[in-house]
């Protein structure tokens, strides 16, 4: 008979976790719709505008289960910091407009990939609390990696143009 006793979730630091993860959500949604419309020869990033917002969704659902909206100084953070990458990466001439374009591309990169950290943790974890039940997080997790690799093409493209002759 076995005395371990079964590991629980720790509502506080997963709470704090969710609200992370929803405040660089609405900062990337607002960066992916603001490419999407600025750059349509790209169609893969209006895809990738409606996923993210649909997992913003999803998320901010799951973090009601646990009777939180997350934070209003996390958002506005979250949101200052994805308006600065569009001011400060989108202000250019027209000879720079393709390294700014990629430098977007890679930020909104890097926050996709640490959206896919986020469903690997909670599909790790949701055995534990009921609360994490019924959602398909390797699904979620293998949309990311989808919208990684598609990024991953604008981004190469990009480079080729922002980069060489």
């Amino acid at each position: 008979m076995s005395t371990e006793t079964p590991a629980k979730v720790r509502t506080d630091a997963l709470v704090g976790y969710l609200g992370d993860h929803q405040a660089g959500a609405l900062g990337g949604e607002d960066l992916a719709k603001s490419l999407a419309e600025r750059n349509t020869q790209y169609p893969a990033l209006s895809e990738i505008a409606k996923d993210i917002a649909d997992d913003r969704e999803t998320l901010e659902r799951l973090m009601q289960r646990f009777d939180s909206e997350g934070s209003i100084m996390k958002q506005a953070g979250a949101m200052t910091i994805g308006k600065l990458a569009e001011s400060v990466f989108g202000a250019a001439s027209d000879s720079e407009k393709s390294l700014k374009f990629l430098r977007q591309i890679e930020v909104l990169k890097m926050g996709v990939e640490g959206k896919l950290c986020l469903w690997e943790t909670l599909q790790e974890i949701e055995n534990t609390d009921e609360r994490l039940g019924g959602y398909d997080f390797e699904r979620l997790a293998g949309r990311a990696k989808s919208q990684i690799q598609a990024l991953g093409d604008v981004q190469l493209k990009l480079a080729r143009k922002a980069l060489l002759d």
